[in-house]
């Protein structure tokens, strides 16, 4: 169990593992079962992070370099992946070979790039929103505050998991 979850980790951040505990490529699949632990550690870490930054930086500030530190740890994979399927889809092929072909480049389309800033433009928003929202007043102080660093915990969690649940769901392409 120890070494599905250190395996995990190392896939889905780029913090390296030792050599003496990475599985090779049949064993790894056995590790999807703990994407979503990582994700809720990485969770916890970007809502302390947040926490930190928050008591010497406005909110918006804090947004922006949570997100930073979340795309750096995460290696930005998710972020490729996107990038990859936007330009796919949107290359005007119909063709199924043709369409992975282009997600299979190493080259990143217009339509990649325009997925991937707008995805951080949303997060940004989003969190902030959330942010704000929680500090306005309509609830008690304490179960804003809840609610928003919960909200930072658990987006890292159910992002991991839908990504167990479409792994284990659908065959590859």
């Amino acid at each position: 169990m120890g070494k599905r979850i250190i395996n995990a980790f190392g896939f889905l951040t780029v913090l390296k593992i030792p050599a003496t505990i990475a599985m090779d490529e049949k064993e790894v699949s056995g590790s999807l079962l703990y994407f979503p632990l990582i994700g809720f550690l990485l969770g916890i870490f970007i809502s302390f992070s947040f926490f930190v930054l928050n008591l010497f930086l406005p909110a918006l500030v804090s947004v922006i370099l949570i997100l930073t530190l979340e795309v750096s740890l995460t290696g930005a994979a998710h972020l490729d992946g996107l990038a990859d399927t936007f330009d796919g889809i949107f290359s005007g092929k119909r063709n199924k070979d043709k369409i992975l072909e282009i997600m299979k480049k190493s080259d990143v389309g217009v339509f990649g790039i325009l997925s991937i800033v707008f995805l951080i433009m949303l997060k940004t928003a989003l969190i902030y929103y959330l942010f704000i929202s929680s500090q306005n007043g309509s609830l008690p102080d304490h179960i804003g505050t809840f609610y928003f660093y919960s909200a930072l915990i658990f987006m890292p969690a159910f992002g991991r998991w839908s990504m167990t649940y479409l792994l284990a769901s659908y065959k590859n392409a």
